[in-house]
C-alpha cells in the first residue's frame, strides 16, 4: 500500500504537468497545487511549485506568483534558484512594490555574480529606481556599466542601460548628459522598438545642450527612417524653430510648411501656422503674412491669438493700401482685444477711412477714439482734414473743435497759416471775438501777402468793434486804408469806420465814410450796403429829405437789396 501511494504521487504530479499544457490548463493547476500541498516527495513539490510560478508568470498573475515564491523556501540552485527569483521580482516590480522587488533583484545580483540573470537582475533594478523617481538613478546607471562592462562589454543589458540613462536626464533637461547617453547606445544592439524614440531625443537633446547642426542632423535622420511615426510633426517643429533662432528663415518656413501641409491635424499645425506668418510680419513680407494669417484663422477659428492675427490681417491690407478691405478685419481685432490692439487698430480705420474720403464715417471715428484714447499726434493731419473739410461745408460748429486741436498758440508758427485764417472767421461767425482776435494775430505771424494781412487786420477791426473796442477797432480799419488804397478791401474799410462812429453817436464823421463808397464805390456788394448806412446816417442826423433820396435809389439801383448780418 505504501507503494500504491509513492505511485499515485506520482502519476498526480506527471499528470499536472502534462496537464498545464493542455486546452484546460486549470486541472493540472489543480492536480500540482494538491501535489504542492500534500506530496511527501520534496523533488515533487518543488518542480510543482516552479511550474505553478512558471504558468502564473505567463498569465500575468502576480500576486500568485509572489505568493508561491513565499509559500517555503525554494530547494532549487544554481540557475533555476537564480530564475525564480527573477520571476518573482519582475512581479514585485509589475505590483509596484518597487522597495522589495529591489531587495529581491539586489540579492540575485549578490548570490549569483557572473551570471546572465545577475546581469539581468542588476539591469531591472535599475528599471526599479526609474520608476520610483531616484534622483541617484544615473549613478546606479554609472555603477551598472562599469562592472559590467569589464564583465561582458558586448551585452545588451549595457545598451539598454544607457538607454534609461538618457531618458531620465531627457526628463530631469539634462540635455548634454542625455545626448551622451543616447550616443553610446549601439542601435544594433537593444531591440528596434527603442529605435525612434532615442533618435528623436537624442536629436532633440543635442540641439538643447548645444550641438544643434548634429541634432538637427539626427532629427532629418528620424523624419526619413520613421516618417510614419506620430513624433514626426513635433521633430518638424524642433528643426523649424532651431532654424527660426538662428534666423535661418528660408529653412525655418521650408520645415513650418513641411509640418502644416504634411500633418495638418497635428498639435503642432496651428503654432506652425502662427510662426509662418511672423517670419513673413518679420521680413515685412506683407502679401504673404496676410496670405498666412488669413489661413491661419480659417483653419482654426478659435485659435488663441485670432485678435493679433485680425489685427495684422488688418495693418498688412493698410499697408498694401487696401483700405477697403483692411477695415473689417481691423474692427474684428479691436472687439476682441481692446486692450491690445484697440488703439492701434483704430488709428489705422481712422486713417483708411481718411484715405477713402468717407468723411462722416472718419468724423465717427476720431471722436470715439478721442473719447476712449485722448488726443494723440498721430491724429494731427486727420484734425487738420476735419477741421477744412467742414469748414469747407460750412458745417462750422464741427469743423470748430478739430481746427482747434490743430492749432498750437503757444507755437503758432507750428501751425498752417489757413487753420489761424479758418480758425478766425469760424470764431467770429460763432460770435467769440477774443478768441478770433487771437486766431487773426497768429496767422498775421506767418507774414501772409498784402491783401490777406488787411484782410485781417479788417476782421481784427470787426472784433474790436464788436467786443466794445471802439478805439482799437478804428486804429484797425485805418490801418486798413493805409494798406489798401482801393477796391473792396478799401470800401468794406470805409463802411466799417462809419459804422464805428455811429457807435460812437457821431452820424457826421460816419457820413462822411460812407458817402465816399458810395459816391465812387465799384463794388456790387459794398455800395448798397454803404448807400443803406449813409441813409440810416443822415436820418440820425436830420437830414430826412437826403436820406429818403438815398432810399429811393437804393431801391431803384438795387431791387430786393437787405442788409446781412455781418460777422
Amino acid at each position: 500500500k505504501a507503494g500504491d501511494a509513492e505511485i499515485k504521487d506520482e502519476a498526480r504530479f506527471r499528470a499536472g504537468i502534462l496537464g498545464l499544457e493542455a486546452p484546460e490548463a486549470a486541472k493540472g493547476e489543480t492536480l500540482l497545487k494538491e501535489t504542492l500541498s500534500s506530496s511527501k516527495n520534496d523533488s515533487f513539490r518543488q518542480l510543482a511549485q516552479m511550474a505553478l510560478m512558471q504558468k502564473a508568470y505567463e498569465r500575468q498573475d502576480y500576486d500568485e506568483v509572489v505568493r508561491l515564491h513565499s509559500l517555503m523556501p525554494l530547494q532549487a540552485e544554481g540557475t533555476t534558484r537564480a530564475q525564480l527569483d527573477l520571476m518573482a521580482a519582475n512581479s514585485l516590480r509589475q505590483k509596484k512594490a518597487l522597495a522589495q522587488a529591489i531587495q529581491l533583484f539586489d540579492q540575485v545580483e549578490r548570490s549569483f555574480p557572473g551570471t546572465a540573470e545577475a546581469t539581468e537582475a542588476g539591469y531591472r533594478k535599475l528599471l526599479c529606481y526609474h520608476e520610483a523617481s531616484d534622483k541617484s538613478l544615473p549613478r546606479y546607471v554609472d555603477a551598472f556599466l562599469a562592472t559590467q562592462s569589464a564583465a561582458d562589454a558586448s551585452s545588451h543589458y549595457i545598451d539598454l542601460a544607457w538607454l534609461l540613462k538618457g531618458e531620465t536626464l531627457f526628463s530631469a533637461q539634462d540635455f548634454k548628459g542625455a545626448a551622451e547617453s543616447y550616443r553610446n547606445v549601439r542601435p544594433e544592439n537593444v531591440d528596434a522598438k527603442y529605435g525612434p524614440s532615442r533618435l528623436y531625443k537624442m536629436g532633440w537633446a543635442m540641439i538643447d545642450s548645444g550641438s544643434a547642426p548634429e541634432g538637427m542632423a539626427a532629427l532629418e535622420d528620424f523624419i526619413k527612417k520613421y516618417s510614419l511615426n506620430p513624433l514626426i510633426p513635433s521633430a518638424l517643429m524642433k528643426l523649424a524653430i532651431t532654424h527660426h533662432q538662428k534666423e535661418e528663415f528660408k529653412e525655418a518656413l521650408e520645415d513650418y510648411q513641411r509640418l502644416v501641409k504634411g500633418y495638418p491635424e497635428s498639435a503642432d499645425a496651428e503654432n506652425a501656422m502662427t510662426q509662418i506668418a511672423l517670419i513673413h510680419r518679420h521680413l515685412r513680407q506683407l502679401e504673404p503674412m496676410v496670405a498666412a494669417y488669413q489661413d491661419l484663422v480659417k483653419k482654426f477659428p478659435k485659435t488663441s491669438i485670432k485678435a493679433e492675427a485680425q489685427f495684422w490681417i488688418g495693418g498688412g491690407l493698410f499697408d498694401l493700401k487696401n483700405y477697403k478691405d483692411c477695415l473689417e478685419p481691423l474692427r474684428q481685432a479691436r472687439s476682441l482685444d481692446a486692450k491690445s490692439f484697440g488703439q492701434n487698430a483704430s488709428l489705422r480705420i481712422i486713417f483708411a477711412l481718411y484715405h477713402l474720403e468717407d468723411l462722416q464715417g472718419l468724423l465717427e471715428e476720431t471722436r470715439a477714439f478721442r473719447a476712449a484714447h485722448g488726443e494723440q499726434p498721430e491724429l494731427l493731419p486727420i484734425f487738420s482734414h476735419l477741421g477744412r473739410s467742414f469748414y469747407e461745408a460750412k458745417e462750422y460748429a464741427i469743423a470748430e473743435p478739430y481746427l482747434v486741436l490743430r492749432s498750437d498758440p503757444a507755437n503758432p508758427k507750428q501751425t498752417p497759416a489757413d487753420i489761424w485764417q479758418k480758425l478766425a472767421d469760424v470764431h467770429m461767425r460763432m460770435k467769440k471775438f477774443p478768441a478770433a482776435l487771437t486766431d487773426l494775430d497768429n496767422f498775421l505771424l506767418h507774414r501772409p501777402s498784402l491783401d490777406l494781412r488787411a484782410r485781417a487786420i479788417l476782421d481784427k477791426a470787426i472784433c474790436h468793434l464788436r467786443s466794445g473796442a471802439t478805439k482799437e477797432a478804428l486804429a484797425s480799419a485805418e490801418e486798413v486804408l493805409v494798406l489798401v488804397r482801393s477796391g473792396p478791401l478799401n470800401n468794406e474799410a470805409r463802411v466799417l469806420i462809419g459804422d464805428i462812429h455811429m457807435s460812437q453817436n457821431d452820424p457826421a464823421q460816419a457820413i462822411q465814410y460812407y458817402s465816399i463808397v458810395v459816391e465812387f464805390g465799384a463794388d456790387r456788394k459794398m455800395v448798397p450796403l454803404a448807400m443803406s448806412k449813409l441813409s440810416d446816417a443822415l436820418e440820425a442826423k436830420g437830414e430826412a429829405e437826403k436820406a429818403e433820396k438815398y432810399r429811393k435809389q437804393l431801391a431803384a439801383d438795387f431791387p430786393g437789396f437787405k442788409v446781412e448780418d455781418q460777422p
